[in-house]
């Protein structure tokens, strides 16, 4: 049986709209996660007080600023968080966990069409998120994309020609980690045309999953966020 979408009726116009076939909205979504098998929860608010360490965040081109002690403590004690941003709200939370937004990317050498607004990424090392890319056309296309620089310590797993300008980072902290894309674009209906970027979505959605069936939550960019996590509460060990 194909996973679920679940998403409550959208309260804005097509921009990022979980059910808009415009090519700003992302129905097309709906094939990539069932591709995937992973059961999508499109979330217009976001509760601390209501997310386990089992929970996927994804939090889309946020509009409002990530809180970095809720997120932080999710991610220490175990959760795993995915910011797909070019120029929202997440700096500050993406800075304190050592990856740094560049406004833009300078130097590259490859774009769709010769417009310096899509460029062309080709992945050069072997990478869970790069799975089946090959087949799909071997690379990704940005549109209009940011770039980021990270501190030592954290994964570049995906740059551009400049080997210091990154398009997806990963930096691993405590039990969990966060994973950054410089393109919250790369959702919409427009992109998802395009296979490589299809791919990476679809590898984007599995690449924490530990579970079946694996769901991700998708945190909207209008959505508000509130109240406290909750980390777990550790077992003792069993007495001798």
């Amino acid at each position: 049986m194909a996973p679920a979408l679940l998403f409550p009726s959208s309260g804005y116009g097509n921009d990022y709209a979980p059910t808009s076939t415009a090519w700003d909205g992302m129905s097309a979504l709906v094939e990539t996660a069932r591709e995937a098998r992973v059961r999508l929860e499109y979330n217009h608010q976001l509760d601390w007080a209501e997310v386990s360490t089992d929970d996927i965040l994804f939090f889309l081109y946020p509009e409002t600023p990530i809180d970095e002690e809720q997120a932080g403590t999710f991610v220490r004690h175990g959760g795993h968080v995915v910011v797909v941003d070019d120029h929202g709200a997440s700096d500050p939370f993406l800075a304190n966990v050592g990856i740094h937004r560049l406004n833009a990317f300078e130097g590259h050498d490859e774009f769709l069409h010769d417009d310096e607004d899509f460029p062309v990424l080709t992945p050069t090392q072997r990478h869970f998120l790069f799975f089946n890319l090959p087949e799909a056309g071997g690379s990704v296309i940005g549109n209009y994309p940011s770039a980021f620089q990270v501190d030592p310590g954290v994964d570049a797993i995906l740059t551009y020609a400049n080997p210091e300008q990154v398009f997806i980072a990963e930096a691993t902290i405590g039990d969990g980690a966060v994973l950054a894309v410089a393109d919250g674009s790369l959702f919409i209906n427009e992109m998802q045309r395009h296979h490589g970027d299809k791919q990476l979505v679809a590898n984007l959605f599995r690449y924490y999953c530990r579970r079946e069936p694996c769901k991700v939550r998708v945190v909207l960019p209008h959505a508000e966020h509130q109240g406290v996590f909750t980390p777990p509460v550790e077992e003792p060990p069993d007495s001798l």
